[in-house]
């Protein structure tokens, strides 16, 4: 089963997503030490809604093949 991050965590990964990506790594730090671990889902949730409040959205991308060990 898979826990669902609490308001209070997600508002604090929201906030170290926002100072981290702004390049405020002391206040992203600040904000790690003010409480218990940010678990990486909830990281991510306030990645995905971060980017959508800017209209963007996280795709997935077809992946390439490997041109380097193919002989030709």
């Amino acid at each position: 089963m898979v826990a669902v991050a609490s308001e209070s965590e997600h508002l604090r990964a929201e906030s170290w997503v926002f100072h981290y990506m702004r390049g405020n790594v002391r206040a992203a730090v600040q904000i790690e030490l003010d409480g218990p671990p940010l678990r990486p889902s909830a990281v991510m949730s306030a990645v995905i809604g971060l980017l959508a409040d800017q209209g963007l959205v996280l795709t997935s991308s077809p992946t390439q093949p490997n041109k380097a060990g193919k002989k030709g």
